[in-house]
């Protein structure tokens, strides 16, 4: 009987057993997105994509795929280092005080990047004092322009 409403269209159910949808799930999960999200993408409930995390098949899956991605991103920090640390010197080389703060910048990032990537911590407690007796690359720079 029709009574004049559009029918909402199936969604998919995720079987338990369903190999092909632990992975998908997990793979979506790894890459940070929320139920929702993926319940949108794969078409189907919260609870579905909840049930299916919460199986023991999709956490191994799920510690697989942020192993593999982590993998992928330090790779890829990894390569771009080299090239970022030749900015730099290049920079501190012709004087270029903006294109240095550029490039330490960047490396820095990188840095933050690869400790969130590894989990290592973040944080750096100092204690004591610290003295450094060379002058900074930046206040080198920042000298020869200001005599320039």
């Amino acid at each position: 009987m029709d009574n004049g409403t559009p029918k909402r269209p199936q969604r998919r159910r995720l079987s338990k057993a369903n190999a092909r949808a632990i992975g998908q799930v997990a793979a979506l999960k790894a890459e940070g997105l929320s139920n929702v999200q993926i319940a949108r993408v794969l078409d189907t409930s919260r609870d579905s994509v909840r049930r299916v995390l919460a199986l023991p098949e999709t956490q191994a899956e799920l510690v697989k795929c942020r192993e593999l991605l982590k993998c992928q991103v330090i790779t890829h920090v990894s390569e771009i280092l080299d090239p970022a640390w030749a900015l730099a010197k290049k920079a501190v080389e012709e004087g270029d005080t903006k294109s240095f703060e550029n490039a330490m910048r960047g490396l820095v990032a990188l840095e933050k990047i690869g400790q969130s990537v590894s989990g290592e911590s973040q944080k750096v407690e100092h204690t004591g004092v610290v003295t450094v007796e060379k002058r900074s690359a930046v206040e080198e720079l920042r000298l020869r322009d200001h005599d320039l």
